[in-house]
């Protein structure tokens, strides 16, 4: 029985081991924008130059998923507005971008589709934390 309990003990050290950083992806700060909670996630975590795909998540009131939007990225004020694809009705939008080593923030660009008006155009920027 004792050696059924140690051994039970081992296998749990060895998959909390395993497991990665929680806090790795949750580097930027999530923004509000018109009661909808836009958070930034980046594949690598955290961004280092090269390819980073980013993820923007939209989570509305309750904690529902906002896909009404069109997301578009880009890491300087000089490049052009990229966009992003959306997750099916997610809320999730990915795009792959470009960091070069002195980006220091990524600019998120936000449109509200709406059947009824146009709506205007945000722009949120979420600064790139150093690590």
């Amino acid at each position: 029985m004792t050696l059924r309990i140690a051994f039970s003990l081992i296998i749990v050290l060895i998959l909390t081991a395993c497991t990665g950083d929680g806090d790795v992806k949750a580097a930027f700060k999530p923004q509000v924008w018109r009661q909808i909670q836009i958070s930034l996630e980046s594949r690598p975590a955290p961004m280092r130059p090269g390819m980073n795909e980013l993820l923007v998540i939209a989570t509305g009131p309750r904690g529902l998923p906002v896909s009404e939007l069109v997301v578009s990225m880009r890491m300087d004020d000089h490049e052009p507005w990229r966009q992003a694809i959306q997750d099916g009705g997610s809320g999730v939008f990915r795009r792959a971008v470009q960091m070069n080593p002195g980006d220091t923030k990524v600019f998120v660009r936000l449109l509200l589709r709406s059947k009824d008006k146009a709506e205007p155009v945000t722009m949120l920027v979420f600064p790139i934390p150093s690590h």
